[in-house]
């Protein structure tokens, strides 16, 4: 009824504003006002998060009931890190990747898949070549076509994601995230939702820089497991916000099936994607920053020049709560490098926490299916809405708690501290008021 009521102020507003004569900035309004964030840059992971609550009220003078007022008012801008399990029903085993992306106004500028064994790797920086063009995907050729090609000169070889950013380093750029310290000492990054984790950095880096990290990555961009990551230091490293672990709750799967006619076809090419939200910024908008491509209403992300960076951040900085003339800034006990020294008794107090925390864990008593359905399974919504080939789907349902098995430990704990239990919450508080010298 409400989105009925929505739709018809909508259409009103906007015949209204063709006749005015600011009609073109009115409509660009009222179109932002009425647009849908992207799932992945929604604060609660629902694409109807907008800022169309705000302005129905403003306009109509009608406060929402409760429960449909429960939204984040602005859309979100800021990064976003996910872990993400794709699995395929002929091989048990998940392809775990850290999904970071950014995002302004709700939508996804730019995105970056790594892969990873269980946690990340802290020590590597998170490097983005932001193409300025949309490069289009080659159409598969059928048959034929490939039979009335034999003979013909081979085209123009398209140049790996490697060569195109040596060749445009202007548009490449690096990231680096660094914890808190009390959140280092352990072996694996494990966060109770909702905990001021670290920070994330921009690497000033020089072009020469830049050439080096390139020449030590794949073809796709991607750092090798071994080598030197010392280009994000203390001299070069631009605290741009705080980092924050996320709602691991509010995770969801999307389906890709195939178009292929036997079930067996299908079977194969039958591929469930699982998000679990990890990692996030604070929604502030960073239109200075121009982190961004030219899909965003603003130019395009351009040449950084560390001075011009810098003004802009430490602008950000004083303009924003978290820095005041009694307070530090957020970044001052975050060491970059993560560099940390601990005398005797935080180590005692940190190892006392770890060890109570992974007690908890394992006395946790959930069953392997419950657990199974907790992590991989939707909501009812999503799968009514979902159109993927049911006999594939009914055959992942089956597998659930097979793959569940599979897991490595550290995903299944991430299950688990998203969980509502009262030990955890218990630990949830000792970690968050926990203070180190």
């Amino acid at each position: 009824m409400y989105f009925s009521i929505l739709k018809g102020i909508y259409v009103a507003i906007s015949l209204f504003g063709s006749l005015a004569s600011s009609a073109s900035v009115a409509n660009r309004n009222i179109s932002k006002a009425f647009t849908l964030q992207d799932k992945i840059c929604s604060m609660k992971f629902d694409p109807k998060d907008g800022s169309y609550w705000r302005f129905f009220e403003q306009v109509t003078g009608f406060i929402l009931p409760p429960y449909l007022d429960n939204y984040d008012k602005t859309p979100y801008t800021g990064f976003k890190f996910l872990r993400t399990y794709s699995f395929q029903p002929t091989s048990l085993n998940s392809e775990t990747n850290l999904l970071m992306a950014f995002c302004s106004d709700g939508k996804v500028q730019w995105d970056l898949s790594v892969p990873v064994k269980q946690d990340i790797d802290w020590k590597k920086p998170l490097c983005v070549h932001i193409a300025t063009e949309t490069v289009e995907t080659p159409q598969k050729k059928h048959f034929w076509a490939k039979i009335l090609d034999i003979g013909k000169p081979p085209g123009i070889r398209k140049k790996s994601k490697k060569e195109t950013a040596i060749a445009d380093l202007d548009n490449f750029h690096c990231f680096k995230l660094a914890r808190r310290k009390k959140y280092f000492n352990r072996n694996i990054s494990l966060f109770f939702p909702g905990s001021w984790v670290g920070g994330i950095y921009f690497c000033d880096l020089t072009d020469e820089s830049k050439r080096d990290l390139i020449r030590s990555m794949d073809d796709n961009l991607l750092l090798k497991e071994a080598g030197d990551f010392d280009f994000c230091t203390k001299t070069n490293a631009i605290p741009l916000m705080p980092l924050e672990s996320d709602n691991y709750s509010k995770s969801w799967r999307e389906y890709k099936s195939s178009k292929l006619l036997s079930f067996l076809g299908r079977i194969q090419e039958f591929r469930v994607t699982k998000y679990v939200p990890f990692l996030n910024t604070p929604n502030y908008p960073m239109q200075g920053l121009n982190v961004k491509t030219d899909k965003a209403p603003y130019p395009a992300m351009t040449t950084f020049t560390g001075k011009v960076l810098r003004e802009q951040v430490m602008d950000i900085f004083h303009r924003s709560n978290s820095v005041t003339k009694a307070q530090d800034p957020w970044f001052t006990d975050i060491e970059v490098q993560e560099n940390y020294c601990f005398s005797t008794q935080e180590e005692r107090r940190l190892n006392k926490l770890l060890d109570q925390t992974r007690k908890t864990l394992d006395s946790i008593s959930m069953s392997a299916l419950n657990s199974a359905r907790n992590f991989l399974s939707s909501s009812d919504c999503e799968q009514a809405t979902d159109r993927t080939d049911r006999g594939a789907r009914k055959l992942f349902n089956r597998l659930e708690t097979k793959f569940w098995d599979h897991l490595p430990l550290y995903d299944k704990d991430l299950a688990l501290m998203g969980s509502d239990d009262e030990n955890l919450r218990q630990l949830d508080k000792k970690w968050k008021t926990l203070r180190l010298g």
